[in-house]
């Protein structure tokens, strides 16, 4: 990458850190026009940049101006690195997300799992990268009513979690939860209700007895009891 163009991104690094995404729209824009003209459209260099605006345009939940700059981004580095690259998958996963919060789910669903068996051939299948895309095709399948998929998706990125991470980590107590949740749906509450129980214990290990999260947790556990 030309010197320029680092300190032009520095400088939209800079600006996105204090929050003057404006100015940062701004240097983005003139760095690819810069790399466009100095490279050529098609350079991952190019891609970069595209990447770097669309983050500032999410900050700015300008979700349609960033998501053309993520499919090019998506395009270049297909092209440029190999469909199986993990930087696509990178992509891939922001790309999907932008879907996924437009409730576009047919659209996120196949860059979700795209990326998904990237991620499980270079990390592996029992990486946290892998149970961090599990969560969200759960999530995307419960939202759906997919209940039978967002369990499956689920179940692995509990196992995974029950696997790599400490007993008490805030995130096998969030998985725990969604697991809960997505039994909770469809009416199994017996089911629900250890899951529940098991996120409670680690909420109030972790953040104390009368947070006030955890007393929203303690009363989603009531609840399932009651049911």
């Amino acid at each position: 990458m030309e010197t320029e163009l680092r300190i032009l991104l520095d400088e939209v690094n800079s600006l996105i850190q204090t929050g003057k995404y404006d100015l940062a729209v701004v240097t983005a824009k003139k760095a690819l026009e810069f790399a466009e003209k100095s490279v050529g459209p098609d350079h991952p260099d190019v891609a970069i940049i595209m990447d770097k605006l669309a983050k500032v345009y999410c900050a700015q939940n300008q979700y349609s101006q960033a998501i053309p700059l993520y499919e090019h981004a998506l395009t270049i580095r297909e092209t440029s690195l190999g469909p199986d690259h993990p930087d696509v998958a990178i992509i891939m996963d922001k790309l999907a997300e932008l879907y996924f919060l437009r409730g576009q789910y047919p659209l996120a669903e196949p860059l979700y799992k795209r990326a998904l068996t990237i991620r499980e051939t270079s990390l592996g299948p029992d990486h946290l990268d892998v149970a961090l895309i599990l969560d969200k095709l759960a999530e995307l399948y419960s939202l759906q009513g997919d209940y039978a998929q967002a369990e499956t998706f689920s179940k692995r990125s509990l196992a995974i979690s029950e696997k790599v991470l400490d007993p008490d980590h805030p995130d096998l107590a969030k998985r725990l939860h969604q697991l809960a949740s997505i039994y909770s749906r469809q009416g199994q509450y017996a089911k629900a209700e250890p899951l529940y129980k098991r996120t409670l214990a680690i909420k109030e290990k972790t953040l104390g007895p009368d947070h006030p999260d955890v007393k929203g947790y303690r009363r989603i556990y009531i609840e399932s009891r009651l049911v």
